[in-house]
């Protein structure tokens, strides 16, 4: 690879390199084992040998055979073009999915995430995580939240978002959706007059499960357009839960009621 490419390899380490080339990178052996599981495939593949190990060199025929471009790299050169001081040796750039919401929604998604203004990578990458695990369809974003697609979302996700379609939406594209699909929204609070019993019954109408900040909670605007709002009791130990947790546990409930409606 020349200088040049490798270059912009590495401002894809800046939130400003991801926007102006549309794409992100990532590295990690097991990140990169679950892209292969959910063939989302990148566009480059970059690596060293002299520190990659069996599992890697495995990453690298499979991705070779699906005819992704792999390049081979010096230590000192993924090194510098790592966004971390452990690579494990290998890294791969992605091209970053489309963003319209209208293109990714399919008619028979049932149960969408909504992440309102969650600004710690590792909370919002649990959350995609979760929702993955309990069978959530989509991953909304607003548009003040964290980056989607920056490294330490990605990393903290564990792959799940190579498999689940995620979107930034603005509040009007939200309430302009909830209407056009009747979709109902669950609103979770830490100080709600619903509790976690109280979760709507399941329909065929989709639901919009809506998380806020630690710091902030959820905005007005969605609180207006909430229908339920629910609440995780616990003890008064501990002032509050991290979104995420909360987030977690609210999904494995819906996760067990649709279950067990069925």
């Amino acid at each position: 690879m020349t200088k040049e490419e490798l270059k912009k390899v590495k401002c894809l380490n800046s939130k400003k390199g991801r926007k102006e080339q549309r794409k992100f990178a990532v590295g990690g052996v097991r990140l990169l084992e679950e892209a292969l599981k959910h063939k989302f495939l990148p566009k480059m593949l970059l690596y060293a040998s002299v520190v990659l190990s069996e599992r890697g060199q495995t990453l690298i025929k499979a991705f070779k055979k699906l005819k992704v471009t792999v390049n081979e790299l010096s230590l000192r050169e993924i090194e510098a073009v790592s966004d971390t001081k452990s690579s494990q040796g290998i890294l791969a750039v992605f091209d970053t999915p489309g963003q319209d919401l209208t293109k990714l929604y399919k008619p028979y998604y049932r149960r969408l995430l909504w992440c309102d203004e969650i600004t710690d990578p590792g909370n919002l990458g649990t959350l995609a995580r979760s929702a993955l695990a309990f069978e959530f369809d989509m991953l909304l974003v607003s548009a003040k939240s964290i980056e989607l697609y920056s490294p330490k979302v990605v990393r903290s996700s564990a792959g799940a978002l190579f498999k689940l379609p995620a979107v930034i939406v603005s509040y009007e594209e939200l309430e302009n959706f909830k209407g056009k699909r009747k979709a109902r929204l669950i609103a979770a609070q830490a100080s709600a007059n619903k509790s976690m019993t109280e979760l709507p019954l399941s329909s065929n109408n989709p639901i919009i499960l809506a998380i806020g900040s630690e710091a902030a909670g959820l905005s007005e605007r969605v609180l207006k357009l909430s229908d339920a709002v629910v609440s995780i009791a616990h003890s008064s130990k501990a002032e509050s839960l991290n979104a995420a947790v909360a987030g977690s546990i609210i999904m494995k409930q819906i996760y067990d009621r649709d279950k067990n409606q069925k």
